[in-house]
């Protein structure tokens, strides 16, 4: 049998649950979450009581030609008046974070090698994705708003890109700028730009929603809900770097994730008597936003005609895996992957984990009636082939559940 899907996998043999439960919660735990913004900020440390960030900034008067000074064109090396020059101070406040999860004694079991590995990538992907959110946030502060841009049309690209080099942002290391824009967005510009876009794999491999580059900028499709598009309009973002190469937005310099995993062991949860619920965590002290340079950024809103909203998956197909909050489920079937010719039928047995019968106890359902149907109240657990395909039957009793692999072939 050939293996090349998740699914497939999860249809071997005999299996026990407590297998394809950890197998399943190994891939979630440690899918990578690649940010967008988290790497495109200044980080800056904590003030010493670890509460906030003070900074200081200074306001430059506008250059006035007619100054004697500037009677021979030359404006290098001039420095403005220092009565001329406002100053303020900012202070931002600094917000702590902590992300966390129970697991039980029986979860370290089945998977203890792997439990701690795998608990910290899941909270520092959480981690991830909530900075991600809060630094575009963050870059959606500028002042610099411009809501008459066509990106579908190069004039308004062109027009774009020249409003940030008048205002001194310099390109970022590839001679471009930054467009950041919504998926729907991105696909219509694909459409748009299809024989105008230039990509090279380089960088196709390396920045995260690369869509191409076109017209000085670098277009990137962002998944972040601070680009969710709703009724026909999306939000954009173009940036490049201040004059002294920094990024436009500065974030609180955090420690270490890696070193600010908290382990608590069994009874130290919480309400636990039976000290059977333990957490891990991650906790750090950060996330205080100033935007450095305004002119580094536009921000805008563009109304795209006839937009196709990228939905959410339709589940009714889904392979229907089951998670409960047991772990594992403790319904042991006489049969995992059931394998019936059309007209047969089989009466499952479950049982429990001290090998009582339960059956009477559980209800069954059938993920695709039309390639088998199951028995739910008269003889429990009756499976009967309808046509040859796949299917799944649903087992739950209270807070468990298992699931049986139902194939049905031609007579």
């Amino acid at each position: 049998m050939a293996i090349n899907t998740l699914e497939d996998l999860l249809k071997l043999g005999d299996m026990p649950i407590e297998e394809k439960t950890k197998l399943l919660d190994s891939i979630i735990f440690s899918a990578e979450h690649k940010s967008e913004f988290l790497s495109e900020v200044n980080k800056i440390k904590l003030d010493e009581n670890k509460t906030s960030i003070t900074f200081t900034r200074q306001y430059l008067p506008e250059v006035d030609k007619d100054d004697p000074r500037y009677k021979n064109g030359l404006t290098e090396g001039v420095t403005p008046k220092a009565e001329d020059i406002s100053e303020a101070e900012f202070t931002v406040g600094v917000k702590e974070n902590g992300w966390y999860h129970f697991f039980t004694n029986k979860m370290l079991r089945h998977s203890y090698h792997e439990f701690l590995e795998r608990s910290r990538k899941h909270l520092q992907n959480l981690f991830t994705s909530y900075e991600d959110e809060n630094i575009a946030d963050a870059y959606f502060t500028s002042a610099n708003v411009s809501n008459d841009v066509n990106l579908l049309d190069l004039d308004g690209l062109l027009g774009l890109q020249s409003r940030l080099y008048k205002n001194g942002a310099e390109p970022f290391e590839d001679g471009n700028y930054k467009l950041v824009v919504s998926v729907e967005v991105a696909q219509k510009m694909v459409v748009a730009f299809k024989d105008l876009l230039t990509h090279t794999s380089e960088n196709n491999s390396v920045i995260k929603g690369y869509v191409g580059q076109l017209a000085g900028f670098t277009i990137i499709r962002s998944n972040l809900q601070a680009f969710k598009t709703t009724n026909g309009k999306a939000k954009f973002l173009a940036y490049g770097k201040t004059y002294d190469d920094k990024y436009p937005v500065n974030i609180v310099e955090y420690g270490n994730g890696n070193a600010q995993i908290i382990f608590k062991n069994l009874g130290e949860g919480g309400n636990d008597p039976l000290n059977q619920r333990g957490t891990i965590g991650l906790y750090v002290d950060g996330q205080g936003f100033f935007v450095y340079d305004d002119s580094a950024v536009i921000r805008g809103e563009v109304t795209v005609a006839d937009l196709t909203y990228i939905t959410k998956f339709d589940n009714a197909n889904r392979s229907n895996l089951v998670r409960t909050e047991t772990a594992p489920s403790n319904l042991l079937p006489d049969v995992s992957t059931l394998t019936l010719k059309v007209g047969e039928t089989h009466t499952l047995v479950i049982k429990d984990g001290s090998d009582a019968d339960v059956t009477a106890n559980c209800t069954f359902t059938s993920i695709n009636t039309k390639v088998a149907t199951v028995d739910s109240e008269t003889t429990k657990g009756k499976i009967t082939a309808v046509k040859s395909g796949l299917t799944k039957v649903l087992v739950e009793k209270d807070s468990l559940a298992t699931v049986i692999n139902v194939i049905v072939v031609n007579a």
